[in-house]
C-alpha cells in the first residue's frame, strides 16, 4: 500500500495516508465519535439491524443474512459492487494524477489527439448480424476462421462474437460455417527419444568420460535413464546395445565395516586420524567434515561434548 500525502476532505489539512484515507487523524476521530453516537441513537429507536437478521440486497432485491453492520448487498452482488467501486475511484484518482502516475502514456495520448483533431472517429457498433456478416466475408476472402487466427487478425471481431453469441464455435454455426472444417490442424509432435537416440547419448557420455552406471545417470540425466528403460527394457540392456560392458561400469560397492567394529578403541583411532587434518573441533565443523564419524560418536557416547571429555581424560 502506497502512503502518500493526502488532503483531508473535511479540514483541508495534509497528512500521510493510503489510497482510501480521506480524512486526517483528527477529523477521523471526530467522525468516528459522531458515527458511534448516531449508532447509539438509532439503536435506542430500534432502527439497527441485529447480526443474523434478514435484509434485502440493494442491487438485486434478494434476501440475505446480515453479517455486518454496514452490509448492503448479498454475497453474490458484493464482489460486483466492490469491483465497480474500485474501478470508479481508481479512475477518478488516475485522472487527477495522470501526469505524475504515467507521464509517458499521457503524453502519447495527447499527441494522438493532436494528430486527429478534426477527424471523424469511426466506431463499429457490433451486433450479432454484423458479426455473422463479417465472418461470411472472411470465408469468401479465403481467410482462416479458426479462433486463434481471428484473435490475432481481428480481436474485436472475436470479442464481439463472444459477447453476442457466447462462443466462437456457436458463432460459426450461426454463420452457416462448419467449425470442424476450420479448426487449426495440429501436427503430431515427433517424440524426442528413440532407441537410436538413447544409444547415441550413452556412447556420448562414455566418450567424454562421464560415468554410465545406473545410479549416476539417474542423478545426472534421469530422462535418459527413463528413456532407456522404455525403449530398450533396462539400463544394462541399453549399455549392451551401446557396445559397453555393464560390469565394467557398475559403481563399486562401498566396503562395509563388520558388526561390532566401532569400539571405543577404533573410534579414537579414526578420531586421531581426523585430528591430523583439522584443528576445528566444533560440532558443526566436524559434522560437516566427517558426518559418519560424528554420527557414530554421538550414538556411542550420547553427545559430542561427552566424547571429547572422555578422549581428553584417556590421554591423561
Amino acid at each position: 500500500m502506497a502512503l502518500l500525502t493526502r488532503t483531508c476532505r473535511q479540514c483541508g489539512n495534509t497528512f500521510e495516508g493510503g489510497p482510501r484515507a480521506y480524512y486526517c487523524p483528527t477529523c477521523r476521530a471526530e467522525r468516528t465519535r459522531k458515527t458511534y453516537a448516531e449508532y447509539k441513537r438509532r439503536k435506542r429507536q430500534g432502527k439497527t439491524r441485529a447480526l443474523g437478521s434478514k435484509d434485502t440486497c440493494e442491487r438485486c432485491g434478494k434476501t440475505y443474512t446480515v453479517k455486518g453492520g454496514i452490509q448492503r448487498f448479498c454475497p453474490e452482488c458484493q464482489p460486483i459492487h466492490t469491483a465497480e467501486y474500485d474501478r470508479r475511484t481508481s479512475l477518478e484518482f488516475y485522472r487527477k494524477h495522470k501526469d505524475r502516475i504515467n507521464p509517458t502514456r499521457n503524453q502519447r495520448r495527447k499527441e494522438h489527439r493532436r494528430k486527429n483533431i478534426g477527424k471523424e472517429r469511426k466506431l463499429t457498433k457490433w451486433t450479432k448480424e454484423l458479426v455473422i456478416e463479417r465472418i461470411r466475408e472472411r470465408a469468401t476472402q479465403g481467410l482462416p476462421l479458426n479462433a486463434q487466427a481471428v484473435q490475432q487478425d481481428e480481436g474485436y471481431l472475436y470479442g464481439a462474437a463472444i459477447k453476442h453469441v457466447g462462443s466462437w464455435e456457436a458463432t460459426l454455426k450461426e454463420a452457416g460455417v462448419d467449425p470442424a472444417e476450420h479448426k487449426k490442424k495440429r501436427g503430431r509432435r515427433k517424440p524426442f527419444w528413440s532407441k537410436e537416440r538413447v544409444i547415441e547419448k550413452i556412447q556420448e557420455r562414455a566418450r567424454i568420460g562421464l560415468a554410465v552406471n545406473a545410479g549416476t545417470v539417474q542423478q545426472d540425466d534421469n530422462p535418459l535413464y527413463q528413456a532407456a528403460r522404455i525403449y530398450i527394457g533396462s539400463w544394462e540392456a541399453a549399455l549392451e546395445e551401446s557396445e559397453l560392458v555393464p560390469k565394467q561400469h557398475n559403481k563399486p560397492k562401498r566396503k562395509r565395516n563388520p558388526i561390532g567394529y566401532w569400539t571405543e578403541e577404533n573410534i579414537q583411532k579414526h578420531f586421531k586420524r581426523f585430528l591430523n587434518n583439522t584443528d576445528d573441533l566444533s560440532p558443526t565443523s566436524v559434522k560437516k567434515a566427517n558426518p559418519n564419524l560424528y554420527a557414530i560418536i554421538v550414538k556411542k557416547y550420547g553427545s559430542w561434548g561427552k566424547f571429547l571429555y572422555s578422549y581428553i581424560n584417556s590421554d591423561e
